[in-house]
C-alpha cells in the first residue's frame, strides 16, 4: 500500500465513499449548471417532525434522547436531533460546497445519506439534480452521494429516495458505487430496476473486489446464478489490486506522526478511522483474492504475507492513536 501524501490527504472522502473526488492528478469536478436554483422551503428551519419520520430504520440506537420535541411532543434520539442540526447548518449550500461541508464536518458524521434525505423530502435539494459533473457524468445526484456515503443502506432507505422521484443507473459510476453495499434488497433492487443481467456479471464481479465487498461477490455468484458463469477475478482492474497487494508497503510510524500532527483535533478520530478503514478494504481483497483468483503458489504466498503484516500494521496504528488520547 503506497502511502503518498495526496492519498491521505483524500482519505476523508474516499472513506465517505467520495473516492472520484480523491484523484490528486485530475480535473476537479466542476458544479454543474442548471436552470434554477432548488426552491427553498418557505419557512426558517427544518421541520423536527419531518426529521423524525425522515431518519432511517436499521442504525444503532442512540444513547440518550435529546430536549427537542416534535410537534406532537415526541423528544427526537441523538441521531435525529444531531439530522435536524446538520439540515438547518447545510439547507443553503450547494452543488461542491455542499458535498464539502459534508465530508469535513463532525455534525454529519456517520449521518451524511440521512441528511441528504431529509433535505430532498423537505425541499431543499431536487431528486436528481447532479451537484457536480465528471468526465461528462453528471449523476452525481443525491442519492448518488448517499450510497457513496453509506455501504449499508437499507431497503427502507432506498425506497424513500425513489419515492421521491430519484432514478437509478447501470453505467459505470453507478456499478462502482453499488458494488460497496452489502443489503440484498437494494443490490436486488438496483440489479432489477437498471436491466443488469448475465452480460454484465464479469465486470460487477470485479467492481466487488475493487470494493473488498464479500456480500456483493456472493449477490453476484449465489444470488444471480454467476456461479455457473465460473466467474473469476481478472482484467486490469484485478491485475492492478493483486499488484499493489503483492508490494504493499506499510504506513511509516513517521508518516503516521506526521498526519497527525497536521491534523486539525476534532479531526483525528476520522482520521484513524479512515486508517483503518483503508487498511482493512485492503484486507477484505485479500480474502476475495484468495478465494476466488487465479494465483500461482508464489502470489498465493507473497499475498498472504501482506494479510499478516496488514493485521499487524493496524494494530500498531491503533496503539499509536491510543497513546496520543485519540
Amino acid at each position: 500500500m503506497k502511502w503518498a501524501i495526496a492519498g491521505l490527504v483524500a482519505l476523508f472522502f474516499a472513506f465517505l465513499g467520495l473516492q472520484y473526488w480523491a484523484a490528486q492528478n485530475e480535473a476537479t469536478p466542476q458544479p454543474v449548471a442548471t436552470p434554477r436554483t432548488p426552491a427553498l422551503p418557505n419557512k426558517t428551519e427544518p421541520d423536527a417532525r419531518a426529521v423524525k419520520a425522515s431518519v432511517a430504520v436499521g442504525y444503532p440506537p442512540a444513547s440518550e434522547p435529546k430536549a427537542t420535541l416534535t410537534p406532537e411532543g415526541e423528544a427526537l434520539t441523538e441521531r435525529e436531533q444531531r439530522v435536524l442540526e446538520a439540515v438547518e447548518k447545510f439547507k443553503d449550500l450547494r452543488d461542491r460546497d455542499l458535498l464539502l461541508a459534508l465530508s469535513n464536518d463532525p455534525l454529519a458524521q456517520d449521518i451524511i445519506a440521512d441528511i441528504l434525505l431529509v433535505m430532498l423530502e423537505q425541499g431543499y435539494l431536487e431528486a436528481n439534480d447532479s451537484f457536480v459533473t465528471r468526465r461528462g457524468f453528471e449523476g452525481f445526484s443525491p442519492l448518488f452521494f448517499a450510497l457513496m456515503a453509506s455501504e449499508n443502506m437499507d431497503a427502507e432507505m432506498l425506497n424513500r429516495f425513489l419515492d421521491l422521484g430519484s432514478r437509478m443507473e447501470s453505467n459505470d459510476e453507478w456499478r462502482r458505487v453499488m458494488a460497496r453495499q452489502s443489503d440484498l434488497a437494494v443490490l436486488e433492487t438496483w440489479y432489477e430496476a437498471t436491466g443488469l443481467g448475465p452480460e454484465h456479471h464479469q465486470q460487477l464481479f470485479n467492481e466487488a473486489l475493487q470494493a473488498g465487498n464479500m456480500a456483493f461477490v456472493d449477490f453476484i455468484l449465489e444470488t444471480k446464478g454467476g456461479k455457473f458463469d465460473q466467474l473469476t477475478f481478472s482484467g486490469a482492474t484485478a491485475e492492478r489490486i493483486k499488484e499493489g497487494v503483492i508490494g504493499n508497503k506499510s504506513l511509516t510510524d513517521e508518516s503516521l506522526r506526521d498526519f497527525y500532527e497536521r491534523s486539525k483535533p476534532e479531526q483525528r478520530a476520522m482520521l484513524q478511522r479512515n486508517i483503518i478503514a483503508l487498511h482493512e478494504q485492503r484486507l477484505k481483497q485479500i480474502d476475495l483474492l484468495l478465494l476466488h483468483a487465479e494465483l500461482s503458489d508464489e502470489e498465493r504466498l507473497q499475498i498472504e504475507r501482506t494479510q499478516a503484516t496488514l493485521q499487524a500494521d493496524i494494530q500498531r496504528i491503533n496503539d499509536f492513536f491510543a497513546a496520543q488520547g485519540g
